[in-house]
């Protein structure tokens, strides 16, 4: 037996799912531009004492409120917004 290992960006089951990653990498790549960010606010010289300890407890909250709350809902209609819309004859 010989077996052909490759991948075809052509084939239709691909490109779907391609399509339907392009919104989760627009939100990760918004993630890791909101950790930039904090990054640099967090190592600035001119921070006031305690600016640390606010921002971890602020993302810690934001990260509280994405767990309990945004993620119960993507996850509930995450099948619903993956299908494709059918085309209309």
């Amino acid at each position: 037996m010989k077996f052909n290992f490759g991948v075809s960006f052509s084939h239709p089951a691909i490109r779907n799912v391609a399509s339907l990653m392009i919104p989760r990498l627009f939100g990760i790549g918004i993630g890791q531009i909101n950790l930039f960010v904090d990054h640099a606010f967090r190592t600035a010289a001119g921070m006031p004492e305690g600016s640390l300890a606010a921002l971890y407890l602020a993302d810690r909250v934001m990260e509280l409120v994405l767990g309990g709350y945004a993620i119960a809902v993507a996850t509930a209609i995450l099948p619903m917004m993956s299908i494709k819309p059918r085309k209309r004859l």
